[in-house]
């Protein structure tokens, strides 16, 4: 490929290159139709819109710098896996200066993650636009997707009352792609212009992981009927969601019972946090919740979700007995025939 002038000399023009990356979904499609609405002439789409997966860096450049067919620009759209990332970064920023984009002309790079510590890396965040679309972590998504919600449904004439924007959250987590698809729904049903109500909201969206936690609160109270209740709730809601509940009862007890291990081992609240990779204020409701469990007992309860979990696609137990059994029997292990372990 030729090495062409810098479409402009001096300071770097960061409007030729994009790079979004995270794992926001979402965010990241309406960020890139944002983009084409921009650049891209609607009537000269089909040879101005180039989209590529993976591939050389040398190429998308090549591409980019292609003049557009008549109105408008030219936008280059470059899909890359984690793996691929940062050969292509690495290239990019090794050709960028000597052969930048056209004027008017954009290439846009999307990836989910990128490794800020690499050179490539670092000298591209000085030469492109470069932003990052993550989804909230789950301690955080009350604060974070509450405004995000109260937004999105204002654009549209309607709004959330502040009890059904927190079940929506509670019961779908951070997923942002199905928050909006939901927000669809409760709109169609409670007219488009309408104010979304708890009622809607406990009616109309399917429960989630993010449900074991009401169940988890029970069980770390020692409030075994309590705990029975979450789990037909649950099961009632999705009949067929029982691996996806015990996969998430297992992480979180698992937690618990790691972050119980570090503590004895010496490790303050704040290096255990950071060790574990969630928020400290988390880990200390966590932890207070579960003052009464040993971690041994802990052990014993994942031990036992791995049984049911097996016992569910092996045996005839329905998903409904099997989570009660477990809640019933809790922490105690539950005599496995062969040995099944999640740790």
């Amino acid at each position: 490929m030729a090495a062409r002038k810098p479409a402009v000399a001096g300071t770097p023009d960061l409007s030729l290159g994009v790079l979004h990356w995270g794992d926001d979904r979402l965010v990241l499609a309406e960020q890139q139709q944002r983009l084409i609405d921009s650049v891209i002439d609607p009537d000269w789409a089909s040879l101005n819109l180039l989209r590529l997966s993976g591939g050389t860096a040398g190429n998308a450049l090549s591409c980019a710098g292609t003049p557009a067919f008549g109105a408008g620009g030219r936008l280059v759209i470059v899909s890359l896996s984690t793996d691929e990332a940062q050969t292509f970064f690495d290239e990019l920023a090794a050709l960028w200066d000597s052969h930048l984009p056209m004027v008017g002309n954009v290439l846009l790079i999307e990836t989910t993650t990128i490794d800020r510590r690499r050179k490539g890396t670092k000298a591209l965040e000085t030469r492109l636009t470069v932003r990052n679309f993550a989804l909230p972590k789950s301690w955080d998504a009350q604060k974070t997707l509450g405004p995000w919600i109260d937004q999105r449904l204002a654009s549209r004439g309607a709004s959330i009352a502040p009890d059904a924007r927190l079940a929506l959250i509670e019961a779908v987590g951070t997923d942002t792609t199905r928050i909006a698809g939901e927000l669809d729904k409760l709109l169609i049903w409670q007219g488009a212009a309408g104010r979304i109500t708890l009622p809607a909201v406990k009616a109309l969206v399917a429960a989630t992981e993010a449900d074991v936690f009401g169940l988890l609160s029970a069980l770390a109270a020692g409030d075994r009927g309590g705990a029975l209740v979450e789990a037909q709730t649950l099961l009632s809601q999705d009949p067929k969601a029982l691996p996806k509940f015990v996969a998430g009862l297992a992480a979180n007890l698992l937690l618990v019972k790691r972050a119980k291990d570090l503590l004895a081992a010496g490790q303050s609240p704040g290096d255990a946090a950071t060790w574990l990779g969630v928020h400290p204020f988390r880990l200390q409701n966590l932890l207070g919740e579960w003052r009464r469990w040993r971690p041994e007992e802990l052990q014993s309860a994942v031990m036992a979700l791995a049984e049911v979990d097996r016992r569910s696609k092996t045996s005839a137990w329905s998903n409904s007995s099997l989570l009660e059994t477990w809640i019933i029997r809790f922490p105690q292990a539950w005599p496995a025939t062969r040995a099944v372990s999640f740790v």
